[in-house]
C-alpha cells in the first residue's frame, strides 16, 4: 500500500467490532475503516448523511481504541474512512473531523502521507508495528478460545 517503512496492520479486534486496518510509517498512524457499497448516493442527502454519521461513529469507537492502545507513545492517531464500491458524489469530506473520500482518491493520500514530515523514527514505527501485532495475537488466541482477555 505505502512505500518503505510503512506497515499495515489489518483486522485488530476489539470487544466492539475490528479496525479494518492500521497504518503506520513515519508520517504517523492511520486508522482506516473501509466500507464496501454496492448503491450509487449522493454523501451530502439525507441518506448519504446518516450513513456516512453511522461510519464515523463506528470509526470512533475504533479509534479511541486504538488510541487507548498507544497511550504511551503520546501521539497522534489520526482516522480515515475509504468508501469502495458504488458511486458516492459529494466525496472527499469531512464529517466529524474525519475524512471520507472514495478510493479513487486514495493513491493522492498515501503520496501524502509519504511525503509529509516525518513524526516517527524508525524505530518508533517498529516499536508502535510489534505492540500492535502482539495486541493481535492475544486477542485472535482469547477469540479462538470463546473467550475475551
Amino acid at each position: 500500500m505505502c512505500g518503505r517503512g510503512w506497515y499495515v496492520i489489518d483486522g485488530i479486534s476489539f470487544w466492539h467490532g475490528d479496525a479494518d486496518h492500521v497504518v503506520v510509517g513515519p508520517g504517523g498512524v492511520y486508522v482506516v475503516e473501509t466500507k464496501h457499497t454496492d448503491s450509487n448516493f449522493d454523501a451530502r442527502s439525507g441518506f448519504g448523511r446518516r450513513a456516512i454519521e453511522d461510519w464515523v461513529d463506528q470509526l470512533n469507537r475504533r479509534h479511541r481504541s486504538v488510541r487507548g492502545l498507544l497511550r504511551e507513545h503520546d501521539l497522534a492517531v489520526e482516522p480515515l474512512i475509504i468508501v469502495w464500491g458504488g458511486e458516492v458524489r459529494g466525496l472527499p469530506l469531512s464529517c466529524g473531523g474525519i475524512a471520507v473520500i472514495h478510493r479513487s482518491d486514495l493513491r493522492d493520500v498515501i503520496t501524502r502521507w509519504e511525503t509529509d514530515e516525518d513524526v516517527l523514527s524508525q524505530g518508533q514505527v517498529e516499536g508502535i508495528v510489534q505492540e500492535l501485532v502482539a495486541y493481535q495475537r492475544i486477542r485472535t488466541k482469547y477469540e479462538g478460545l470463546g473467550t475475551s482477555p
